[in-house]
């Protein structure tokens, strides 16, 4: 979201009284009766067509009901008094060099909101002599004159912008900074889009492998020859790519001498002690000849094929993949065509986020490691 940024200039027509000295706002309408309004339409009709004719693209829109019954909310008169005003008053807008351009014009009162929001602070200076060019022509246009917003004294078109530039350079050099920031997301949308992707893939490979490969384990174990493992030692625990621990167990089954280096979860190691009895069954893997019963209970239901079989879990395959969609693909395939890289851009934000979580979950499995 960009930060608010424009200058507000306010026209008067020449001659006209400066506001009270008790800061009482010079008056918008000054033409309720009937002949007055159309004499003020005609002038305002004439006024569109010569800034029409001196600023390219500008053109006249419908007024914005809110505003006028804002306007007119204070005012005792007539329906009929307020519907002239409504259709005498004027709204126009247009693209103009940083961004768009509108004016209202009323019957005393003109206001030209010139846009800054893409304004570079360090030429500012340009932007002044092209905002005192186009506060010119609107005057030459509306045969109004730039006056202060809250004394209604005549200003010079240079000042006018110098002073609306003083009290909105804070806005401006925010807008500007989330004017650059947005545009290098944008730059970064395409690519963030992609890593996105990629990370959602590997996320549902990763659930999908181990489902398989622990559901092919699973699968070749006999859960009707149960046994007894007698634990004997407590090995330290390996990790998985540096992070992810994993805990066994040395002992014998019972009434044998053979010796077994059993998986187990990190439970059964804390509670693991000498003589400790786990109840197990016998699988057809001789890498894992034996697994706990637990564990095969943990991953039932299995999906058998052959000598394949599919853990439960794998299903969990699916909710990467449905994140990825709903938060990452679904915003841009439904945007509009002339919004979809502005929608894309915001990949980049997501990413980062992603990126973070990461980064304090792998922080936080080192720190338990570490204590």
């Amino acid at each position: 979201m960009f930060w608010h940024a424009h200058l507000s200039i306010r026209f008067a027509p020449a001659g006209a009284a400066p506001a009270a000295a008790d800061d009482t706002p010079m008056p918008l309408w000054s033409a309720d009766d009937a002949a007055k309004s159309e004499t003020v339409a005609q002038r305002n009709a004439a006024m569109v067509e010569r800034l029409r004719a001196s600023i390219p693209g500008i053109e006249p829109t419908k007024n914005l009901l809110e505003d006028m019954a804002e306007l007119c909310s204070d005012d005792d008169i007539s329906q009929e008094a307020v519907l002239r005003r409504y259709h005498r008053s004027r709204f126009l807008t247009g693209p103009w060099r940083h961004g768009e351009l509108s004016i209202e014009i009323f019957d005393e009162v003109a206001w030209a909101r010139i846009p800054a929001a893409e304004l570079d602070p360090a030429k500012t200076h340009v932007f002044a002599q092209e905002a005192g060019s186009l506060v010119e022509a609107i005057e030459t246009a509306t045969g109004m004159l730039a006056c202060d917003p809250v004394t209604g004294l005549r200003l010079s078109s240079a000042d006018a912008v110098a002073q609306e530039l003083r009290h909105n350079e804070s806005n401006i050099r925010r807008a500007w900074k989330a004017q650059r920031a947005a545009q290098r997301e944008q730059r970064l949308g395409a690519p963030s889009f992609a890593l996105l992707t990629l990370l959602a893939l590997l996320a549902s490979l990763a659930f999908l492998w181990d489902g398989v490969t622990r559901g092919t384990l699973m699968a070749g174990a006999d859960p009707n020859a149960a046994t007894t493992f007698v634990a004997d030692a407590a090995p330290p625990p390996t990790y998985r790519y540096g992070l992810f621990p994993q805990f066994s167990l040395d002992g014998r089954i019972a009434g044998t001498n053979q010796a077994v280096r059993l998986p187990v979860f990190r439970n059964e190691f804390i509670r693991a002690g000498p003589g400790a009895p786990y109840t197990v069954l016998p699988t057809r893997d001789s890498a894992t000849p034996y697994v706990l019963r637990s564990a095969y209970e943990s991953a039932t239901p299995l999906l058998r094929a052959g000598g394949v079989g599919v853990a439960w879990h794998a299903g969990l395959a699916v909710l990467p993949a449905a994140v990825w969609y709903f938060a990452a693909a679904a915003p841009v395939l439904r945007a509009p065509p002339e919004r979809r890289r502005a929608v894309l851009g915001s990949s980049t934000g997501r990413l980062l986020k992603v990126l973070l979580l990461v980064a304090v979950f792998v922080g936080a499995v080192l720190a338990r490691r570490l204590l």
